[in-house]
């Protein structure tokens, strides 16, 4: 029996030559990180991108026309903020019909393609704030993972973080922010089960609420309040796939 479950990739065409263009746009304006080509479609041209559960291929078209009806629509958290930035980076926002509980606005990129960006309000509001990230040991930005392709998926579906930047030498590691904090994986053979991170966020049910909607697997948050120097937290704990810890706590009193 076969099914088709869901999609890998959306494709958009690209005139020849103009890769820097792409990434001035979908990396400089969009907030996308780029995803490395494997050797044998390198050569052909083009770019691919990624974010949160985004993958999206540009490919070189020799004959070039622009999508200027079909669009891909790309979900997104703080559409206000990245319409404005759009507009100030030379590429305007237009608006449509109203969608209930969605807004919306169109852009084109470089190269004329239509893109509709789209943020659902009830998504919105179930959103924590992340505020700040402390590493129970060394460095937030050098958490250990034994598998970085296989815990990537946990850290941008669950937790709700986006992929910043990947490298794959001379070790492979990834960027990955949420609200105004970052946070960073590494494959440099350190422990995970011996490491994690406090994350000091908003409101603790609405963190779990939003992370259980998201598919964490926890049936119940089982809160403690936690002392820490002068200041108590209401706090739950989370085991990623990879075996790190999260700390997720609310500031009280």
């Amino acid at each position: 029996m076969s099914e088709i479950y869901g999609l890998d990739h959306v494709q958009l065409a690209m005139p020849p030559g103009a890769e820097e263009r792409a990434r001035g746009f979908y990396i400089g304006v969009l907030g996308l990180a780029e995803q490395p080509k494997p050797a044998n479609l390198a050569r052909r041209g083009g770019v691919w991108f990624i974010g949160g559960r985004l993958r999206l291929h540009l490919g070189v078209e020799g004959e070039f026309r622009p999508a200027t009806k079909a669009h891909p629509a790309l979900l997104v958290r703080g559409i206000e903020s990245l319409a404005a930035r759009c507009n100030a980076s030379g590429f305007p926002v237009t608006t449509d019909e109203p969608l209930d509980g969605c807004l919306r606005v169109y852009v084109s990129d470089p190269f004329g393609n239509r893109i509709e960006l789209m943020e659902w309000i009830e998504e919105t509001k179930m959103r924590a704030v992340f505020k700040t990230a402390v590493p129970y040991a060394g460095d937030a930005l050098n958490l250990p993972v034994g598998n970085l392709e296989k815990a990537l998926p946990f850290y941008e579906t669950v937790m709700g973080f986006r992929l910043v930047s990947r490298k794959e030498t001379p070790i492979k590691s990834a960027l990955l922010c949420r609200d105004s904090i970052q946070m960073g994986l590494v494959e440099n053979g350190g422990d995970p089960s011996q490491e994690g991170c406090f994350f000091e966020v908003d409101d603790a049910q609405t963190a779990f609420t939003e992370l259980q909607s998201n598919g964490l697997t926890n049936k119940t948050a089982d809160f403690k309040v936690q002392k820490h120097g002068e200041t108590s937290y209401k706090v739950f704990f989370v085991i990623a796939p990879d075996g790190l810890c999260y700390c997720l706590g609310e500031r009280q009193g």
